[in-house]
């Protein structure tokens, strides 16, 4: 059960903008820009110094438009639709192997989207044998796809386990009829129980559910249903997201009536009565929204301290550089974020120029790298070692964030937190506060505020 004062907070939190600190600086500090050049000159740095690569694909085509969704997409019915894609993929790659070479090393791989599945087999094909041949590619790793039950058929799903995926995430959002009509994503627990017993036959490491709460019609009793069903198939991780209802930024979700939206104080129920079912179940809460199987390799790995995590998600892997291809996927290279263009008309028209089609660059200074790590032990491990600190920066942790003690005092003195000589330490009543709490050490979000989800 959840402590009251923990509860007491998050409502009074609850409709707070926060960031989820996939990356920081967070995205809306960064800077517009063409420069190609800071991506190859920083992947040349990263290829000389011999570390790998987690490298993202993203497939932007979808065949029906979610209204709950927040995802780059283009609506499109045939997977014809993507040759045009695939061949700018093609230019992409061979822009960025012209100036540093091939065979930059990859221990992970990621397809996300839009619904990568959308390609169809002889696509997969093309694109599968690009990437093998452009990028030294440890298949032994973790290679996953995103996946649309309702387009993935289980051949499809045994046809990309052919090809080198290994693990699978699967975006349910919820099983009832009633709130699957009202975001036009309709998909039978039948549908997704066939192909979970398919990525079991065949294989699959890892199999991931996505879920959403705070969803249009979604009540205390159906959700139950969507929490029963879900613990049925027992996936390997779970995901349990907020919706943002955001129809200022993403016209479609217009459709959706705020009048149907669960009130802050039953979106927040949603969430508890989610988060203690799979407790309940023997999941390892990861993070505030991500829950694991204890014998999964992200919870022995979040149990030892040694947690990661970057825009592919949480993971095991030691890797801190990322290379995005396609339009608006996200790199992180050599301490540099940057981003590609957004449309995929701009897309095409910087590779016709033959450049990398760059929109956005930050470059991180000393202050980002150190509030970073910090930011990210407390996402990934809930503690900061002192010590690691010193190591790291050559500086004093209680010196170098005295400004931020103001801030983390009252969430001390109220139970959340834990301040020793050896490190900061979020309580297990403080976990589902993680958000809040690294927002204390954010330095931009103290100048400016900015559009952000919901805490729950």
């Amino acid at each position: 059960m959840v402590d009251k004062n923990t509860i007491e907070m998050l409502k009074e939190l609850g409709t707070k903008p926060l960031p989820r600190y996939t990356s920081y600086p967070t995205a809306p500090e960064w800077m517009d820009s063409v420069n190609d050049g800071v991506l190859f000159s920083r992947l040349k740095s990263v290829k000389h110094q011999g570390k790998g690569l987690a490298l993202y694909i993203h497939i932007p085509f979808c065949q029906q438009q979610c209204w709950y969704c927040g995802c780059n997409t283009i609506i499109k019915k045939r997977s014809q639709h993507a040759d045009l894609y695939i061949e700018y993929l093609f230019k992409e790659i061979d822009t960025i192997i012209s100036h540093t070479g091939p065979d930059m090393h990859v221990v992970q791989m990621h397809w996300g989207g839009g619904t990568p599945n959308f390609l169809n087999n002889e696509q997969l094909d093309l694109l599968i044998a690009k990437l093998d041949k452009s990028f030294d590619i440890d298949w032994s790793g973790e290679i996953s796809i995103e996946v649309d039950p309702r387009t993935c058929s289980p051949d499809k799903l045994r046809y990309l386990r052919k090809l080198g995926f290994n693990r699978v995430s699967l975006g349910i959002q919820d099983f009832h009829d009633e709130v699957q009509k009202a975001i036009n994503r309709i998909q039978s627990y039948e549908l997704v129980e066939e192909l979970v017993k398919t990525a079991r036959e065949e294989g699959f490491v890892s199999v991931n559910f996505d879920l959403v709460y705070g969803l249009p019609f979604q009540t205390e009793e159906n959700f139950t249903e969507t929490l029963q069903k879900t613990i049925s198939l027992k996936p390997d991780r779970l995901a349990l997201y907020s919706f943002a209802y955001l129809p200022q930024l993403r016209p479609h979700m217009k459709l959706i009536k705020k009048e149907n939206l669960p009130e802050p104080d039953e979106k927040l129920g949603l969430f508890l009565q989610g988060r203690e079912a799979f407790l309940e179940e023997g999941y390892t809460e990861i993070a505030m929204d991500h829950f694991a199987l204890k014998t999964d390799e992200l919870s022995v790995a979040f149990d030892e301290g040694r947690l990661k995590r970057n825009f592919m998600g949480y993971t095991t892997q030691n890797v801190e550089d990322s290379l995005g291809l396609g339009a608006s996927s996200i790199s992180y290279v050599d301490h540099a974020y940057i981003q590609n263009a957004r449309e995929v008309k701009d897309y095409y028209q910087a590779l016709d120029n033959n450049h990398v089609p760059i929109s956005k660059v930050k470059i991180l200074d000393e202050d980002d790298l150190i509030r970073k790590w910090t930011i990210q032990e407390l996402m990934c491990n809930l503690t900061v070692s002192k010590d690691e600190f010193k190591r790291l920066f050559h500086k004093d942790f209680n010196e170098y964030f005295k400004e931020e003690k103001e801030f983390l005092e009252p969430l001390i003195n109220k139970g959340f937190l834990s301040d020793c000589s050896k490190n900061l330490h979020v309580e297990e009543t403080g976990k589902l506060l993680i958000r809040y709490i690294c927002s204390g050490f954010d330095a931009y979000l103290k100048k400016n505020a900015r559009m952000f989800s919901s805490l729950v």
